[in-house]
């Protein structure tokens, strides 16, 4: 199986598993290409559940050789378990979808009402 890897928690996870997303993080992933440039002008969609892919707007690829490093910020998520896929497109054409990642979100509610109590 590929493993995938969530960018900020850093924690490497094989696809059928399933990973703790936390406030605002990014996916990664391998791309094969002729060159960095032909990677990072690919189109990538996101697919989140059964929605409609959504175009991911700045995607960010380096390395050396092929296949190349890409990340994109991850758009905001309801709470809860998702299945993500990710697509590539150039002209048109649309690759098959990658394998699902499985990823929990957890929305941390903010401190409130801070004060100083006695000891």
């Amino acid at each position: 199986m590929k493993k995938l890897a969530l960018l900020v928690l850093l924690i490497p996870v094989v696809a059928s598993a399933q990973s703790i997303v936390v406030g605002q993080q990014a996916i990664g992933w391998d791309q094969a290409a002729a060159s960095v440039g032909e990677a990072q002008g690919l189109t990538y969609k996101l697919y989140v559940d059964a929605a409609p892919g959504l175009t991911l707007p700045s995607v960010t690829c380096s390395g050396p050789v092929s296949p190349y490093a890409c990340k994109s910020n991850l758009p905001p998520l309801t709470s809860g378990t998702h299945d993500l896929t990710l697509t590539a497109s150039l002209a048109g054409q649309e690759t098959l979808k990658a394998v699902p990642l499985k990823i929990q979100v957890v929305i941390v509610a903010v401190p409130q009402n801070l004060r100083i109590v006695t000891p």
